[in-house]
């Protein structure tokens, strides 16, 4: 499929999902650089051929849906960017290889997914994300033998490459655990959100009177300072901990306890916005 997809015009990457917890169903998503390559894409042979091979894999009663491209990242994971300069003759052999690999890294414990992404105008290089659901089982997978074989493998394809662990934005005030990796970055700027809005209204109450006779500048500045130093220190382990049961529930509870939160959390911004407007 990916190989298929990536020879079509406008091309732009292919992502595959699996299923969490209990759920079988596995989500494809791919993207064109417009609607008229989208359609090509639909209407190809290649792709009516592919869809009619897999539909023999599929449950009894269930068949292939196709829907606009959902939230699909909603539940943390680590993430590894690889960059790959293929050489030009080697396109198609490169494809081959990496579906090999996807199907070897996608039996291992923690798998959340890999997007391929082709070459552009801006970049002459593939760059591809592995997703795993925490640092450990994503290393035991960059280091088993299985990988290294595969690796060895496209030597011959490739000119150069590179490998970095893309960081959560916001590492330093939300922990990742060993097991279940750090939080969804939604729920994290929920948080942030959370408590930075009292600070700064906090600051705006009583702080702004005595920067008043500074430059706005240095103003600003020693506000900030306040800020990031408030939630570095006291305030971040203090939500951590608060808020640990809807971050980073077990499994079997994710689905109860977050929406739950996430209502708790949109009703605390609104006892947060009412109180500061009798306040100030």
């Amino acid at each position: 499929m990916a190989a298929a997809a990536a020879a079509m015009p406008g091309f732009l990457s292919i992502e595959f999902i699996p299923g969490s917890g209990s759920s079988r169903e596995w989500r494809m998503v791919l993207q064109f650089l417009d609607g008229q390559s989208l359609a090509e894409w639909r209407a190809s042979e290649p792709r009516q051929r592919l869809h009619q091979e897999v539909r023999a894999w599929l449950e009894p009663a269930t068949d292939l849906d196709e829907a606009a491209a959902p939230d699909i990242h909603g539940q943390g994971s680590v993430t590894e960017v690889i960059t790959t300069h293929v050489k030009a003759e080697m396109y198609t052999a490169f494809l081959d290889w990496a579906a090999r690999i996807q199907q070897a890294q996608a039996t291992f414990p923690g798998y959340r997914g890999m997007c391929l992404q082709s070459p552009s105008r801006q970049q002459d290089f593939w760059t591809t994300l592995i997703r795993f659901a925490s640092p450990r089982e994503l290393d035991a997978w960059l280091a088993s033998p299985e990988r290294r074989r595969l690796v060895a493998e496209s030597e011959s394809l490739v000119e150069a490459w590179s490998s970095r662990r893309l960081k959560q934005p916001f590492a330093g005030w939300f922990p990742s655990e060993e097991e279940s990796g750090p939080p969804p970055t939604w729920k994290q700027a929920m948080v942030v959100l959370l408590v930075l809005f009292p600070i700064v209204m906090m600051e705006l109450r009583f702080l702004a009177p005595l920067t008043r006779p500074l430059d706005s500048v240095t103003g600003t500045f020693v506000g900030n300072l306040i800020s990031v130093g408030l939630l570095t220190w006291p305030v971040m382990p203090i939500a951590n901990r608060a808020l640990d049961w809807w971050l980073r529930p077990s499994r079997p509870m994710v689905r109860r306890i977050t929406p739950l939160g996430t209502v708790l959390v949109a009703a605390l911004y609104v006892a947060e916005i009412l109180a500061f407007k009798w306040l100030i």
